[in-house]
C-alpha cells in the first residue's frame, strides 16, 4: 500500500521524512495510519502534470495589452 509520511520515523532497515510517499505491506501500512504517522496515499500513479510555460506563449495579457495600445496609438510607459 502506498503510504504518505506524516511524521518522520525510522525502522531497523531505514528512515523515513516527513512528506515522502513510499509503498509498504499492507500490515505496516495500516499500522502506522492507526499510530497517526502516516496516510493512505490516494493520489493519481502517473506522471506528474508539466504545466506550460507562458512566457513562450503569444495570447498573453501583455502581448494583447501591447496590441491594444498600438491599435489606438496609446504611448506605452
Amino acid at each position: 500500500m502506498k503510504v504518505r509520511i506524516l511524521r518522520s520515523i525510522a525502522t531497523r532497515d531505514r528512515a523515513f521524512v516527513s512528506g515522502s510517499v513510499v509503498e509498504v505491506d499492507d500490515k505496516t501500512a495500516k499500522a502506522w495510519i492507526r499510530a497517526g504517522v502516516a496516510e493512505q496515499d490516494k493520489s493519481l500513479d502517473g506522471p506528474p502534470e508539466v504545466k506550460e510555460d507562458d512566457s513562450k506563449a503569444d495570447n498573453t495579457s501583455k502581448h494583447r495589452a501591447d496590441n491594444a495600445r498600438r491599435s489606438k496609438n496609446i504611448p506605452q510607459n
